[in-house]
């Protein structure tokens, strides 16, 4: 993906080229491909939409083209639709993406939408997909989540988080890495780890894949939200706490690589003192950080200015960094990777809880969440737009 983008460039892109409205909200981060872009909707619904102009190529209602009957694991949407919040990853002639319950993965035709294949990665009942997969070479990695955390303190918990890598052509689980010791299905027992960020990113030179967890539903207290994987076979390289935990983030929904330096978002989900580096100014706002890629070692943070929870994944390309903010006018920032210095931002409107995608020139992102965590958050917006930044 490249971002045609300099710090020069970044005050031209004060004004949307254009928007295309869906049905409800969007918090994935669309995919673009050959002048199509991929995105689904809380409206249970996956689309395909020119990228010049946002006109409709294809959509497909998912419960009609999966048979998968909703495990009602969303709130404030119909509970009679399955939905999918994941980025649908572009493997080739195939989508690849995850549903929000039961825990499936998907693939379908690029040109049509047709169903190609459908691997379950957990039985357990509350377990979903909410991390935005990754293929590379073949191979499809992605991470398991649930919505076990909601039920009652008598009925918590068993699921454990892991993380997986499929065949990309056949669904075929290769490997599963679990973040949490066995409980052996008994509850009280260790339980949550959620890996439920999107695109774990792969790094080729140095074989590893990185990933972000959380949502310790019991025990653990553990010192460490992002990860370095190795990617052949799962095994830990190196864990950093890039910043606070909390109930909704912690690191969420995905990290981003330019080899010499990881990225994630800090939600901060629970206004904990979040103390940033190099200055060690403290603040209870979520933020973004910059992890070096051979060791985890935290090079630099910037907080929110919005002062909301920077839920949504982050976006690197051509030395600058892009995330978003919960805040309710929908504010999106452009980062100097470097040093974390924000070189531009703009306000769509409405909470930004999913992340830019970057072609030819423009960014596209999606607004609204008032789903799920959303729907109980009074700072969170709803809207139903996808929007394109574009270079003048």
């Amino acid at each position: 993906m490249e971002l045609v983008l300099s710090m020069c460039l970044l005050s031209l892109m004060a004004s949307t080229t254009g928007a295309s409205n869906v049905g409800q909200g969007i918090s994935a981060t669309p995919a673009i491909f050959d002048g199509t872009v991929y995105f689904p909707s809380w409206d249970g619904c996956i689309y395909a939409v020119k990228a010049s102009n946002g006109g409709l190529v294809w959509k497909k209602m998912l419960q009609q083209l999966t048979g998968l009957n909703s495990t009602r694991a969303v709130s404030n949407i119909d509970p009679n639709i399955t939905v999918s919040r994941t980025t649908p990853v572009i493997a080739h002639d195939l989508l690849i993406f995850g549903m929000s319950g039961p825990a499936y993965v998907v693939a379908v035709k690029r040109s049509n939408g047709e169903l190609v294949w459908l691997t379950q990665l957990d039985k357990q009942p509350k377990a979903i997909i909410t991390m935005s997969g990754t293929y590379y070479n073949g191979h499809f990695y992605v991470g398991t989540s649930s919505s076990e955390v909601t039920v009652s303190i008598e009925q918590c918990c068993i699921f454990r988080g892991s993380f997986v890598k499929l065949n990309a052509r056949t669904g075929k689980i290769l490997w599963r890495t679990y973040i949490l010791p066995d409980n052996f299905g008994q509850r009280g027992e260790y339980a949550g780890a959620s890996i439920w960020g999107s695109s774990p990113s792969i790094d080729i030179r140095r074989n590893h894949v990185y990933i972000g967890t959380g949502n310790l539903y019991l025990h653990l207290k553990i010192k460490w939200n992002c990860l370095a994987l190795d990617r052949d076979n799962g095994n830990l390289i190196w864990s950093t706490e890039a910043g606070p935990g909390g109930l909704a983030g912690g690191g969420t929904w995905g990290a981003a690589t330019d080899e010499k330096r990881v990225y994630t978002n800090i939600a901060n989900s629970g206004r904990k003192n979040f103390t940033l580096q190099p200055s060690s100014k403290v603040t209870t706002a979520g933020g973004w950080v910059a992890m070096d890629s051979k060791n985890g070692r935290i090079l630099w943070s910037t907080a929110d200015p919005s002062n909301g929870t920077a839920s949504g994944p982050v976006t690197v390309a051509n030395g600058v960094l892009i995330g978003g903010s919960t805040f309710r006018q929908g504010p999106i920032y452009a980062m100097n990777t470097k040093s974390g210095e924000i070189l531009w931002s703009y306000e769509t409107g409405a909470t930004i809880y999913g992340g830019a995608s970057v072609s030819n020139g423009c960014i596209y992102i999606g607004h609204g969440y008032k789903v799920t965590l959303g729907l109980f958050n009074p700072e969170y917006t709803a809207g139903n737009s996808l929007f394109a930044f574009c270079v003048a």
